[in-house]
């Protein structure tokens, strides 16, 4: 049987970036090549990676109105804010999520920094090769900024 592979767009929305880097950075994105098997919880360790994150941090993952579940979040079991409303990222799956091609949710990283990202669907593939490790990071545009910067 072969695994789907989601191509993703995921492009910082806003965060702690000093004027003079968004200058020099217009456009900070990185696409994402992930298998339907792997969990949230792993999405958000190579985006965390993609984006040169030092400190790890709460996060979570929001489906928009053009998602099979409107308005759902999901967060790792450690937040302790979450309810009923919020699904498990250690335990949801890519392919559970039920997305399409052109589909947007949001990733949320540091509720108190706010550092926000859409994350489009490229498409959605088969895999084509069973030598290829995924979560993979395929392209980057700009800089990663500082997760502290100095002010």
């Amino acid at each position: 049987m072969r695994r789907h592979v989601y191509v993703l767009d995921v492009g910082l929305i806003e965060g702690l970036i000093e004027d003079e880097f968004i200058e020099e950075n217009p456009t900070v994105s990185r696409t994402i090549e992930i298998q339907g098997h792997h969990t949230l919880a792993q999405l958000h360790s190579i985006i965390f990676k993609a984006f040169n994150r030092e400190e790890e941090n709460l996060y979570e993952f929001q489906l928009d109105s053009n998602a099979i579940f409107p308005d759902k979040r999901y967060a790792p079991a450690e937040y302790e804010e979450a309810d009923e409303d919020y699904g498990l990222a250690e335990e949801t799956t890519i392919q559970e999520l039920k997305l399409s091609e052109g589909d947007q949710i949001g990733y949320l990283f540091d509720y108190g920094d706010m550092w926000l990202h859409q994350i489009g669907v490229r498409s959605i593939q088969e895999e084509e090769e069973d030598s290829v490790r995924y979560p993979r990071v395929t392209k980057k545009i700009g800089r990663s900024p500082p997760q502290y910067p100095d002010w």
